[in-house]
């Protein structure tokens, strides 16, 4: 079978066959850039505070789509250019969504170069839930290891679920081996989302994010994590003060990343739970943001760059850390 009839096969199958009340499984007609529905999707691609206002983001193409439903999240619904037959991952990608019961809607041709957040338009986006933890997903983790219900002080009990997972199950329990980033001040929503991507290659636990930082679910953030916004927590909108007075709380060794001063990072003899902090791209840490933790870590250069990158030197020493805690738990 040819892929031109493979595709026109599966395009086929996409097109609906009822339309619910709401709107439908999927509309009977393509949706025009003012439809009220791709006004909706166009906000949530554009302004932040919307976002926030719905707990909705988007993401786009392909690999985030994937990586979303192989984590089990909430999808809400997806939006596909008429050119999907022409791309046969996302054409089976749009019917697997489709059979798990996600609204699919169709856009009218040229919509998505209108609406899409990157310069080359992928042929399908989605909304899925945005799902804010803050510090207490923090605390749960220190306080109730092997246990996936935060206590709200009332006596009741709140069941947090993780991206995919549940704190039981998706996220390694041992105080020993915990270890969190924090972002702090990074502005570059391109360097944040590569810091998901870091923090989960190097086995930490979650990423703290600070209010002060770029958006933590921006079109650009979750497309620079490739996926990996999905595979780790991410606690945010929280200060660096509150992360700081939480963290001596629970006992947290806090790290101070610095450009030149401090400990050098190879030789640091790390303990556990900890959380590393790395500060502003041009700025690094204020200096009272180091004077409050136990130590400051540099990386030691001996070319003649001035620095690195902030998502570079995370990849160096998150990988450290996480080779430091296998040797500590051999031992």
């Amino acid at each position: 079978m040819s892929a031109e009839v493979f595709g026109e096969s599966l395009i086929e199958l996409a097109k609906p066959l009822t339309v619910t009340t709401d709107g439908g499984f999927m509309s009977d007609s393509t949706l025009a850039f003012r439809h009220y529905k791709v006004q909706r999707l166009r906000r949530l691609f554009q302004n932040k505070s919307y976002r926030y206002t719905e707990q909705r983001f988007v993401i786009e193409g392909v690999n985030l789509l994937q990586a979303a439903l192989d984590a089990n999240a909430e999808y809400e619904s997806v939006f596909y250019d008429p050119d999907i037959k022409s791309h046969q991952q996302a054409l089976q990608l749009l019917l697997r969504l489709q059979n798990r019961g996600v609204r699919c809607y169709e856009l009218h041709p040229g919509v998505m170069d209108r609406i899409a957040d990157c310069v080359t338009p992928q042929p399908i986006c989605a909304i899925v839930v945005l799902h804010e933890y803050g510090l207490r997903l923090l605390k749960s983790l220190i306080d109730v290891p092997g246990d996936d219900r935060l206590s709200l002080g009332n006596g009741e009990s709140e069941v947090i679920y993780l991206p995919g997972q549940n704190i039981a199950t998706g996220v390694d329990q041992d105080k020993s081996r915990l270890r969190f980033l924090v972002a702090c001040d990074i502005n570059d929503p391109g360097n944040l989302g590569t810091l998901y991507r870091v923090a989960d290659a190097s086995s930490m636990t979650a990423v703290i994010v600070t209010k002060s930082s770029a958006d933590p679910f921006s079109p650009k953030t979750i497309r620079s994590s490739a996926g990996s916004a999905f595979h780790i927590p991410i606690i945010s909108g929280v200060d660096i003060g509150e992360v700081i007075d939480s963290c001596k709380m629970l006992g947290i060794n806090l790290l101070a990343t610095h450009v030149s001063q401090g400990i050098d990072y190879a030789a640091y003899q790390y303990s556990y739970p900890l959380a590393v902090i790395f500060g502003n791209e041009s700025r690094g840490l204020d200096d009272s943001v180091i004077k409050d933790c136990d130590v400051a870590i540099n990386i030691e250069i001996s070319g003649r760059a001035e620095s690195l990158n902030v998502a570079m030197a995370a990849a160096v020493i998150c990988f450290e850390i996480r080779h430091s805690g296998s040797m500590t738990s051999k031992n």
